[in-house]
């Protein structure tokens, strides 16, 4: 069909498309262009291979005759532009190929803005909506997974101690008090947490069960002297504390930590309870 396209029509498609394109011959020098082309390299006006030939040119314009079908390219406004080059060979010895511009900017930029909103809406799912410097139980499930398994296959210890604050006035401000003490006692590479009843969770990697109890002692302290400074009302503490074992996965381990907790708010005082 395209066979019965006389020259200088198939000539006038070229000029016409919208496609940037460069004729190559088989050393690698230009030797035409199209109108999209040259609009592309800001030279609307002047002839293609001129400008590839010249030094200046040549500089500036030597990315979009590489070899990566992907190239981020500084226009002559300054603007970054993202082009998607298509090579086509052409038939014939020393035939020299043709290549295809494509600007996907607006392109990559939106799925690079779709990317960022499904990563912060992966981020905020792990996050406690009230308390948004903690994880989540379902983030915490995440994370934990990994130190359970380590923990099983090298048996390191690791200790889950959650924590729950009873007061007659339970506000987001005490909560946001205790998770910013908690946060600021425990190890850089531990985990603090919270439920969806804001009981908080800790996770303690190379802790044993009996320095979990300790920790435990040392918070309870911290947040009395929290209680006495910057609250006007008393707050009872309760802890529930269990440490990783053989067959546990992480589910299994929070789940034993939330009972332990239980066990210790049925003593009707602020208490600690092992597991």
């Amino acid at each position: 069909m395209l066979e019965q396209l006389a020259p200088n029509q198939a000539v006038e498609i070229l000029e016409s498309s919208p496609l940037a394109m460069l004729l190559l011959d088989h050393a690698g020098k230009v030797r035409a262009c199209n109108r999209a082309m040259l609009e592309l390299i800001g030279e609307s006006g002047h002839e293609c291979p001129d400008k590839f030939s010249s030094i200046s040119g040549a500089v500036r314009l030597s990315p979009l005759l590489g070899t990566d079908t992907l190239v981020r390219w500084i226009d002559p406004n300054d603007r970054m532009r993202i082009l998607e080059i298509d090579v086509i060979p052409l038939k014939g010895k020393d035939a020299g190929s043709v290549r295809f511009y494509r600007d996907v900017t607006s392109r990559q930029e939106v799925e690079r803005e779709r990317n960022q909103l499904i990563e912060k809406t992966r981020e905020l799912s792990l996050k406690d909506r009230t308390l948004t410097s903690l994880l989540n139980r379902r983030g915490m499930l995440l994370l934990l997974e990994p130190l359970v398994a380590r923990s099983r296959r090298y048996n390191n210890p690791l200790s889950v101690v959650m924590l729950a604050i009873s007061t007659q006035q339970k506000d987001i401000s005490l909560l946001d008090k205790v998770a910013e003490l908690l946060m600021d006692q425990l190890r850089w590479a531990d985990l603090v947490g919270c439920n969806d009843q804001h009981d908080f969770i800790l996770v303690l990697q190379e802790t044993e069960r009996d320095d979990a109890v300790k920790l435990s002692g040392k918070l309870n302290k911290h947040l009395a002297q929290l209680a006495d400074n910057q609250l006007n009302h008393r707050i009872n503490i309760y802890y529930g504390i269990t440490d990783c074992r053989k067959n546990d996965n992480a589910d299994s381990l929070l789940h034993r930590a939330q009972s332990a907790l239980e066990a210790a708010c049925g003593n009707g005082r602020g208490n600690l309870h092992v597991l």
